[in-house]
């Protein structure tokens, strides 16, 4: 028999800051991919209904940023919806981002292996990350035509790392430091009169 504590504490996300709301969780297992999802919901919020459960709290969803390509960011999201459902569409869809990634990027070459061999010579991307998507194409290669291979939930979870370092690097980052070097200049013109 296993103990369970509870601590009526909300913490938000990001600053850590304590609400004492009281919140109703609500775990269930999806039918689907059979895997449990967490629901959170203030109480004082709450609905008398059998199928809202509030928002999900768990798995945290992975949403891309505005810097990200329409195209990347659309082939991305279908993979995501797949993810728990089919191991194979989830690492052919990765692979596919990586040439809509690619594409955008007007990688040279006549076939996926050349294009990121491209990126990386070209300095886009570095190393690690070209190794990154060297190992994303040849597992979607894998999940694409009959093979031997067993594609796994680790594969998975390692390709969605993968991929998502791979978009961080290239569009997330360079807005976040766009963006903050646009607030910096509009701070930087104010006065300081104590420095």
């Amino acid at each position: 028999m296993t103990t369970q504590e509870y601590e009526e504490k909300l913490y938000t996300v990001p600053s850590g800051a304590v609400s004492e709301e009281p919140s109703i969780y609500t775990v269930v297992r999806c039918e689907t991919c059979k895997e449990l999802l967490v629901y959170s919901e203030m109480y004082a919020f709450a609905e008398q209904s059998e199928t809202y459960f509030g928002n999900l709290a768990f798995p945290a969803q992975f949403a891309l940023s505005k810097g990200v390509p329409e195209k990347v960011k659309r082939t991305y999201h279908e993979a995501v919806k797949v993810k728990n459902i089919s191991h194979m569409a989830f690492v052919v869809l990765a692979r596919r981002t990586l040439e809509e990634i690619c594409h955008e990027k007007k990688a040279k070459g006549k076939n996926l292996a050349e294009k990121l061999s491209n990126l990386a010579a070209e300095g886009e991307i570095p190393k690690t990350l070209a190794e990154a998507s060297t190992l994303i194409r040849l597992v979607g290669n894998a999940g694409a035509h009959a093979s031997e291979n067993e594609i796994t939930i680790f594969h998975v979870w390692a390709i969605d790392d993968f991929i998502k370092a791979i978009i961080e690097y290239l569009y997330v980052a360079p807005q976040k430091i766009e963006d903050f070097r646009l607030r910096f200049e509009s701070f930087s013109k104010v006065p300081n009169e104590n420095v």
